[in-house]
């Protein structure tokens, strides 16, 4: 039996037996499951307002999940959060956590006043290869300077958190 030589997907010969081609047919099947992503692991979308956000960091309401990774796994969390309401001239940061630990963290300066941007969208995103077994990734955020809250509750406004399987990390 050969193999592919991009994804090494097993195929018969032409001097394989023939009575083994449900063997290899199984073989073909089998990887091609293991390379495949599974796609959307988690997806939550909620309208709850978080205010008071100072330089304490605070679980967005709602936008947290559990999800157990099978091994060798490329995985991608990604998170959109409005910010406004800002109390001082400060940087807004939004925080992907697993577990205790920030692994990825965006900002974005915010001002109460004009010309200053006193309502911002921040998108976030990090891609990995995860430990098999549970993970509880949730967005988080700080303000350095005053407090901020979240901005997410008109009718086409909402805070989103999405975790994708997108593909197997094995040659």
């Amino acid at each position: 039996m050969a193999t592919t030589p991009i994804l090494a997907l097993p195929y018969p010969l032409d001097t394989d037996r023939v009575t083994d081609g449900d063997n290899a047919i199984r073989a073909l099947a089998e990887r091609l499951e293991a390379k495949m992503p599974r796609g959307n692991l988690a997806h939550i979308e909620t309208q709850v307002v978080t205010s008071g956000i100072g330089v304490t960091p605070v679980q967005l309401t709602g936008l947290t999940t559990t999800v157990t990774v099978p091994a060798n796994r490329l995985i991608r969390v990604s998170g959109l959060v409005t910010f406004g309401q800002p109390t001082g001239n400060g940087i807004a940061n939004l925080d992907i956590y697993d577990g205790a630990a920030s692994i990825q963290s965006v900002f974005i300066s915010l001002s109460p006043t004009a010309p200053g941007v006193t309502y911002a969208p921040l998108f976030i995103t990090r891609t990995l290869t995860p430990a098999a077994g549970g993970h509880n990734w949730r967005l988080v955020a700080t303000c350095n300077v005053g407090t901020i809250a979240t901005q997410n509750n008109a009718a086409n406004r909402f805070a989103v958190l999405d975790v994708d399987d997108i593909g197997s990390t094995l040659a």
